[in-house]
């Protein structure tokens, strides 16, 4: 499996850049995003975040933070993993 190059998060609303984030952090507690999470798309409804290249096998938690244009704050995490492939 190849590693991906960016993780993004697809919300039912317009979020605000400002107070927004992503941040993928590997199984050794290292953060491996490039520190530019950033809205994407027309509708100011995308979270994206840049990785390091050649991410590793291994398993990754996400952790994300959005505030909506009203003001709500909503938080979540979620993992992936990077299998080794097999030849």
């Amino acid at each position: 499996m190849t590693a991906p190059m960016q993780v993004s998060i697809l919300f039912d609303g317009k979020i605000e850049p400002v107070f927004s984030t992503i941040e993928v952090i590997s199984k050794d507690k290292i953060q491996v995003d490039k520190k530019d999470s950033h809205i994407d798309g027309v509708d100011a409804d995308k979270l994206v975040v840049s990785l390091l290249p050649a991410l590793s096998a291994g398993k990754y938690h996400v952790e994300w933070k959005a505030v909506a244009r009203d003001g709500h704050l909503t938080t979540g995490h979620f993992f992936f993993w990077i299998t080794e492939k097999n030849s």
